[in-house]
């Protein structure tokens, strides 16, 4: 057995909720269905939760307003919620009710687009003014002009050295090559002393040349 809490709560669910929303606040609608069918008029809020719309001077109810002290109360009309499958956009290029298809332009923005026309239906401009209106720059935001703004300088990757720094450098440079020559002196002396000809690799036999010379004469 439900209860009636649980039964108004299953009651207000919705089996098939709109996933693509073409229609959003500010759009011209026309009627295609019901007591006002044929009337166009702007949409002035929209329920995702209900897919319902609501649209000026649409669907009137008349409301009592009870009395307080500074009105004395009375009746209203108010508009009440339809459908979003009983409204249609209209086309600005002919001002006719229409199908709608997604599209993007060659900037990669997403529009809509009339599937009898093909004319572009963008969203009204009061909706996007008011979103970027109250939107409050959050703690990873970068503002517009700072990010044009050069932040980083190569040059501040190259160490700051002082003088005698400078010098100590120098000093070690001029002592590794002193040490370097000295080194290719000491192989020069050993090759010499080994019998290596300073040109090339190669031993020279002292005593055969000698003899060599020794025959000639003879």
């Amino acid at each position: 057995m439900l209860r009636a809490g649980s039964r108004n709560l299953r009651s207000n669910q919705i089996k098939n909720p709109i996933t693509s929303w073409k229609i959003v606040r500010g759009d011209t609608v026309q009627v295609m269905q019901g007591a006002d069918h044929g009337k166009k008029s702007v949409v002035i809020k929209v329920s995702r939760k209900t897919n319902r719309v609501v649209v000026r001077g649409i669907k009137l109810a008349k409301r009592r307003i009870k009395a307080t002290e500074e009105s004395q109360g009375g009746f209203v009309y108010r508009e009440q919620p339809i459908h979003y499958s009983n409204v249609s956009l209209v086309d600005p290029s002919d001002g006719k009710p229409c199908k709608i298809s997604m599209s993007y332009l060659a900037d990669g923005t997403k529009v809509r687009v009339s599937k009898r026309t093909g004319t572009v239906i963008p969203k009204p401009a009061e909706l996007t003014a008011k979103r970027f209106k109250n939107y409050l720059d959050g703690v990873k935001d970068t503002k517009p002009e700072v990010v044009t703004l050069k932040t980083f300088d190569e040059t501040s990757l190259v160490p700051e050295l002082d003088e005698l720094t400078i010098a100590k450098v120098h000093e070690k440079l001029l002592l590794e090559k002193e040490e370097a020559e000295q080194k290719r002196l000491a192989r020069e002396q050993a090759r010499v002393a080994y019998g290596f000809s300073s040109s090339s690799d190669e031993p020279r036999n002292v005593g055969s040349d000698s003899k060599k010379e020794e025959a000639e004469v003879v």
